[in-house]
């Protein structure tokens, strides 16, 4: 497993408050997306339905949307010897995400090439929005996960930068793609027209330089609706992580982020534990193992 320490070395570039462009085109160019690995699995219905599960244990439903599959204890552990594509991935599982994704409207940041975007698609979505500054990663995007389909494009002027839009449709779902600063999103009627009920955010929050915290939160909570949930990815560490990419935080520290934000109360908790993908040793920097935490409103 390469560590991050590795990462950076291999660059030999730092990922800072004002250099997102250059470091995330330069993994992009030297092909160091390490962060696949995570999706080799293909868990997505594995981790939609722990979390359904999860909201449905704390009486977040009116009705129990998973009463007809397999009981779960949380946090949820993943072991290494059950890590395969079979795990909760059976018919009762994936009845339960689909009929608990048929026509949400969901968003996944920081997307690059991620099949976590076509499964959504497949699964019943309304709309699935994507963002990416990476050329090469939304370029990947369409190319290998939607081959043939053609995508309309428009580039969107954003004060002195410029934001390029793809939209699809497939399945009967609307794919629409942002490929420019994740920042600037919320100046684009565009995205904050979206009205979006699910985030899956995995590997982007925590890919974030911290001090640019604050403004990926606005930017995702300028497409919430009230009533939306989230998943999120974090790597969980015995050791600071100063470097990163990617960086840990608390879950604490989002709870604050999207109340002060959007002015409205969260839970932020862990519900699965993932010591499966641990590195062999602990170094600096060096995920120990990743977690998923659950965002959801208090009612």
């Amino acid at each position: 497993m390469q560590t991050v320490a590795g990462l950076s070395s291999t660059l030999g570039l730092s990922l800072g408050a004002d250099n997102s462009k250059e470091f995330w085109n330069t993994v992009w160019e030297k092909e160091l997306t390490i962060w696949k690995r995570g999706e080799v699995l293909r868990p997505y219905t594995r981790n939609i339905y722990a979390y359904l599960q999860y909201l449905d244990q704390k009486d977040y439903f009116p009705s129990k949307v998973t009463a007809d599959g397999p009981a779960l204890n949380f946090p949820f552990l993943i072991k290494s010897e059950e890590n395969t594509t079979e795990l909760l991935n059976g018919e009762k599982e994936n009845a339960i995400v689909k009929s608990f994704l048929k026509g949400k409207r969901v968003a996944v940041p920081l997307c690059g090439d991620t099949t976590v975007i076509p499964y959504l698609a497949e699964s019943g979505a309304a709309l699935v929005v994507g963002a990416d500054l990476s050329e090469a990663g939304l370029a990947a995007q369409r190319e290998h996960n939607f081959p043939g389909v053609d995508f309309t494009r428009e580039e969107v002027r954003v004060g002195e930068e410029t934001v390029v839009v793809f939209e699809a449709t497939v399945y009967s779902c609307v794919v629409r793609l942002f490929q420019g600063d994740f920042m600037l999103l919320p100046q684009c009627p565009a995205f904050t027209g979206s009205k979006i009920d699910f985030v899956y955010d995995r590997a982007s929050f925590m890919a974030v330089n911290p001090a640019l915290r604050a403004s990926y939160v606005k930017t995702v909570a300028s497409v919430l609706t009230e009533e939306a949930v989230a998943l999120v990815e974090r790597p969980a560490r015995v050791v600071d992580d100063r470097n990163g990419p990617p960086f840990s935080f608390s879950c604490e520290e989002i709870n604050t982020l999207y109340e002060t934000v959007t002015g409205r109360k969260y839970n932020v908790e862990v519900f699965i534990n993932d010591p499966s993908r641990s590195a062999p040793e602990i170094v600096p920097g060096t995920p120990v193992y990743h977690q998923w935490l659950s965002l959801y409103p208090k009612k």
